[in-house]
């Protein structure tokens, strides 16, 4: 078995630290607690095989690989309050707090970047922290984000083209399949009132030829009058399991 390596972060910044039976710092990983100024650290992991780890500080974003302690990826970006990293470590993706200005539309304050050639794919507004997170699918060949009362899918970490949309009313989350594998599906939660039940569309996103999303289907709805509520939760969710198979609703 893979020997096991910690990351810890603590009132002096980030520390790689190798598991048992040693638990001694990483030889190859340099801790950020030179710089204690900065040490108010943001974590992200890559969730296929925890090969890397992302990390900010209050200027910059970083990618570490993990097993030999080098960083692989950095950029400049003040204030991150949120990132997030791609389960295969491809893409990174980080919010700041919105900051009003005279620019109509306000300053990009969400940013997607190519962690393997640096380069920024992606730079937009999105006001409020509450579902700023893009999610991928395991293999990363699909994207979704939330915007306003759609779902925008991308394809093949081409972040300037929405491939496909999906429109739903009255939406607040939805959840995209975590498979590796096409087809991919996204299940979407519409709450309900007195007089509509819950709603939870579900749409297939088919292959044809080598274009993930090329075909989409709408499975019929999924309906009930109540789901279930998790101990302080506070946000009605619809979500895949770990295989991507099947789909939960609460609230």
């Amino acid at each position: 078995m893979a020997a096991s390596i910690l990351a810890v972060r603590g009132s002096k910044g980030l520390f790689l630290v190798n598991g048992p039976p040693s638990y001694q710092p990483h030889e190859g990983f340099h801790s950020t607690s030179a710089d204690v100024k900065t040490c108010q650290t943001l974590m992200s992991v890559s969730v296929n095989d925890g090969k890397f780890l992302a990390w900010a500080n209050t200027e910059q974003v970083f990618v570490v690989e993990v097993t030999t302690g080098k960083v692989v990826f950095e950029a400049n970006a003040p204030k991150v309050a949120a990132l997030l990293l791609s389960p295969g470590g491809s893409y990174l993706a980080a919010w700041q707090r919105h900051v009003a200005c005279t620019i109509p539309g306000g300053l990009p304050n969400m940013h997607v970047w190519d962690v393997k050639n640096g380069k920024k794919l992606k730079e937009l507004v999105q006001k409020k922290q509450i579902l700023w997170c893009p999610q991928f699918t395991a293999d990363e060949k699909v994207c979704a984000r939330m915007a306003s009362q759609e779902v925008h899918f991308f394809e093949d970490g081409n972040f300037e083209t929405i491939a496909k949309k999906m429109h739903i009313q009255k939406v607040v989350d939805f959840s995209l399949s975590p498979v590796n594998k096409p087809p991919y599906h996204c299940a979407a939660y519409v709450p309900g009132t007195k007089v509509k039940p819950i709603t939870a569309p579900l749409m297939c996103l088919a292959p044809r030829a080598s274009h993930p999303l090329s075909g989409c289907t709408n499975i019929p709805t999924l309906k009930g009058s109540r789901a279930s509520l998790p101990v302080k939760a506070s946000l009605r969710q619809t979500e895949f399991h770990s295989f991507g198979t099947e789909r939960e609703r609460r609230c």
